[in-house]
């Protein structure tokens, strides 16, 4: 299989595919603070840039361009500082993606290997919807979730899939099961600070609930885990080299045979499109590998979405298989099952995460009394806490809140009967917490990759 060979010494990249090997300027292709809205500004530009400076003309050029459609390239990269490069987004002269043509795989040097996997069983997938009722970040993981129901269900295959509900790692470790092949497909937020990787999952009432990524990874252990689709932002933020600060690269590291992470802000609309199409190819009958090239050119040429050669760049996979690819998963012909591993905490949790839903005017009432003379055309815009604590928070898109001392608002209980409104506890708004935006985070100085022009999760 070709190995794509990227190697740092001082200030001199040496690259080597097969026989043929080059030596480039490292400081010609190094990443700095501007390289990340480069690419979201033009990524086809960027991208046959880094061609151009990467692989200069002669054979090893020819080599890596004359390699065959749906061929396997393998990534071998041991510096952080290379791999902090997007290679995703490489294209040949004639602005083709690299990555949309062959099969582009990370491998993970030292990565455990685990001799018991057994991928002919049946096929199980595990979706883990993650919406906490207290973060203002709302994600349509619903609506990603019908998008695979859907997938899988037109594919007519035996399979068993089961959605995780409430989003708890202890249901998580509960729905593996090891006499099935399993893919695990979470769905929400995530990031990487101070060296290491987090997942947001839920606790019992439906708030959120910071999982680290290592103890997401031991909760993998010693099951029949085949893939891992990381569907969050940033979880393969490929310029954090420590244990779990790359969290795909964290997973396969541990065993898991593939990981599939997003190197930047993934969009919500991207999320849903992403899963439906990776399903699609998975369920034909292709291998991981393909499924994932084929995912990319079904993002590159969706015409619905926004700076889609840049979308397409965004998905990383890793694999801790260097030598040989995994065979495509073995699917029978037949109606799949679907299961919902749940708690007795179920209800409170739905009832919690429909309230946030329908909040906006069904729970709470709004009596503007001088909203007029301090903005005639915006609306104020509600956000009510959720949780166990009687209180409501405004963050304002208009005047400060110092003009707002006219303005009530009514909020419902916390409790799981909703009282009427006219029972309910009116609230000053002079008094309300604003509630943190994504705007007023401190993100660390390893973000400076991320374009600005996205908001950042």
């Amino acid at each position: 299989m070709p190995e794509l060979h990227l190697q740092r010494t001082d200030d001199i990249l040496t690259i080597r595919l097969g026989e043929q090997s080059a030596s480039v300027p490292w400081t010609n292709i190094a990443p700095d603070a501007t390289t990340g809205q480069r690419i979201y500004d033009d990524a086809i530009a960027y991208g046959k840039e880094l061609f151009e400076k990467t692989f200069p003309a002669g054979p090893l050029r020819t080599a890596l361009t004359t390699l065959r459609a749906n061929e396997r390239l393998v990534l071998v990269i041991d510096d952080p500082l290379v791999a902090a490069i997007p290679w995703e987004y490489l294209r040949d002269a004639e602005g083709r993606l690299l990555a949309a043509r062959l099969n582009l795989v990370r491998s993970v040097s030292g990565a455990q290997q685990n001799a018991e996997l057994d991928f002919t069983l049946p096929l199980q997938v595990i979706a883990v919807p993650v919406s906490p009722v207290d973060d203002p970040r709302v994600l349509d993981t619903e609506g990603e979730w019908q998008r695979v129901v859907g997938a899988v269900s037109k594919q007519g295959k035996a399979l068993t899939l089961t959605r995780v509900r409430p989003p708890t790692l202890d249901l998580l470790e509960r729905a593996l099961n090891s006499e099935r092949t399993t893919l695990v497909h979470f769905m929400g937020h995530s990031d990487s600070r101070d060296g290491k990787g987090f997942l947001v999952f839920e606790e019992a009432h439906g708030c959120s609930y910071l999982i680290e990524a290592a103890d997401f990874a031991d909760s993998l252990v010693a099951t029949n885990i085949f893939l891992v689709v990381l569907n969050s932002c940033r979880s393969a933020v490929a310029w954090d080299w420590t244990a779990f600060g790359n969290i795909a690269r964290g997973l396969v590291r541990e065993g898991v045979p593939y990981a599939l992470g997003m190197q930047f802000v993934l969009p919500d609309d991207v999320a849903l499109a992403m899963s439906q199409a990776l399903y699609d190819f998975l369920l034909q009958g292709r291998g991981v590998e393909e499924a994932v090239r084929r995912t990319r050119r079904a993002l590159e040429h969706n015409t619905n979405l926004r700076n889609a050669p840049w979308l397409a760049g965004i998905p990383v996979l890793y694999t801790s298989l260097r030598e040989q690819p995994a065979a495509p998963l073995s699917l029978w012909m037949g109606n799949p099952a679907s299961s919902l591993t749940r708690s007795v905490c179920r209800k409170r949790v739905i009832s919690l995460r429909s309230r946030r839903r329908r909040i906006s005017w069904a729970a709470a009432k709004i009596s503007v009394r001088s909203w007029m003379s301090c903005s005639p055309l915006v609306p104020p815009t509600l956000w009510c806490c959720t949780g166990w604590v009687a209180s409501a928070r405004l963050p304002w898109h208009g005047p400060p809140p110092s003009a707002l001392a006219g303005i009530t608002m009514t909020v419902c209980s916390p409790s799981l009967s909703r009282p009427s409104l006219a029972s309910m506890p009116t609230t000053s708004a002079s008094s309300m917490r604003p509630l943190p935006t994504a705007s007023t985070t401190a993100w660390p100085a390893s973000t400076s990759l991320i374009p600005r022009s996205i908001p950042r999760p």
